[in-house]
């Protein structure tokens, strides 16, 4: 019959919960480094997808005919205000030099993309 000597029979009780700890420590870290990384790239889908509504907007905006005032509307997740306003006239009243503002922002109104414009525009015919 061999005796073992009870320092070398396994590990204590102390050595385990340490491990433990440890380990529920770096479980945490990379969790939150998970959730923030997802939160980040929906993000980042939410401002190209904004990117590209502004760029449709203005796109429309620019080839319009000149009317002054502002127009908002939604588009999925994204509400978007476009400003349009008369910065310099013709002389003899045929172009206007418009300004186009655009501005979208997400549910929680945070300002995901602006885009402002200028674009030599005929006036309406009266």
């Amino acid at each position: 019959m061999t005796h073992t000597n009870a320092k070398e029979a396994g590990f204590t009780l102390i050595e385990v919960l340490v491990a433990l700890v440890m380990t529920a420590f770096l479980l945490v870290i990379i969790m939150n480094g998970a959730v923030q990384a997802q939160a980040r790239a929906k993000a980042i889908a939410e401002r190209r997808e904004a990117v590209r509504l502004a760029t449709a907007l203005y796109a429309e905006r620019a080839s319009a005919d000149f009317v002054e005032g502002i127009v908002s509307g939604d588009e999925g997740r994204i509400h978007w205000h476009a400003e349009e306003h008369i910065v310099m006239r013709d002389p003899r009243g045929l172009l206007v030099l418009s300004e186009i503002h655009l501005t979208l922002t997400n549910a929680k109104s945070v300002k995901l993309y602006e885009l402002v414009g200028r674009k030599l525009k005929a006036l309406p015919a009266s």
